[in-house]
């Protein structure tokens, strides 16, 4: 959409992440990671905010 990228819910057709970001990024374990102007934040696939963008550049970590 304007060249700006969202996400929708497949099943639901909901949109959970607003079309304003330059990049959708990785997916791990319910976060999506979201660009904008060269920055990075990241989302929870329900739509919750995690974190606006406002890091060079974002990672995911786990352990076991």
């Amino acid at each position: 959409q304007n060249g700006k990228f969202g996400v929708v819910n497949k099943s639901s057709g909901k949109q959970i992440i607003p079309a304003i970001y330059d990049e959708i990024g990785d997916y791990y374990y319910g976060v999506i990671l979201v660009r904008k102007n060269d920055k990075w934040g990241a989302f929870f696939d329900t739509g919750q905010l995690i974190s606006e963008p406002k890091y060079k550049s974002v990672g995911v970590f786990w352990s076991e």
